[in-house]
């Protein structure tokens, strides 16, 4: 395992291997639904009320089947999911709008929406992923949360995945970001390298 521990107490833990792709590749997974073991247990230990997430898709319906209210972002309406309940709140964004990615901050800080807290859980997994990542690990939240990030393994978003304190992969295409050091407390599932 590689755990690199940095002056600052940073922790970036990585044992698996990276790659400079800039487009779809195979690098994360066999498929588009590579994160769903990892994703599966952030949720059960994490047990969020609320999930913010940046392209819905299975982590939409396993974030609600873990009771969380989901708020989902998406650009591309064929993309968004039609699920009846209340407690799944999409979002329709033009992709070259300000506010896709600028709502990051506004929810983290609790100005963008009627709830009172920010979520417990952010999910990123479509455009725009270094301006998402570097926008919450630079708001002050109220309360400690985890981000998700798939295709992790690119390394054009690691200068923005790096900006928080606790990185965790769990598995090659998937980490786990915060900082809150519950991020490194979550167990690889079946990860291999």
């Amino acid at each position: 395992m590689t755990v690199e521990r940095h002056p600052d107490n940073r922790v970036w833990d990585n044992p698996f291997q990276t790659c400079s792709c800039t487009g779809a590749c195979g690098h994360s997974g066999a498929d588009h639904t590579s994160y769903a073991t990892p994703y599966l247990a952030v949720l059960q230990y994490w047990r969020p009320s609320w999930v913010f997430e940046w392209g819905p898709g299975l982590n939409t319906y396993m974030a609600l089947a873990s009771g969380a209210e989901v708020w989902s972002v998406e650009h591309n309406a064929r993309w968004m999911p039609v699920i009846w309940s209340d407690k799944h709140h999409p979002l329709a964004i033009d992709l070259g709008a300000a506010r896709y990615t600028a709502i990051a901050r506004q929810v983290a800080s609790g100005l963008a929406t009627p709830r009172i807290q920010p979520p417990n859980i952010w999910f990123v997994d479509s455009g725009h992923r270094e301006r998402i990542l570097e926008l919450i690990a630079s708001t002050p939240s109220p309360r400690p949360a985890i981000v998700c990030l798939h295709d992790a393994q690119r390394e054009r978003y690691h200068a923005a995945l790096s900006r928080f304190r606790y990185v965790r992969f769990l598995n090659r295409g998937f980490a786990v970001a915060s900082n809150s050091r519950g991020a490194l407390e979550i167990q690889r599932q079946g990860a291999t390298a």
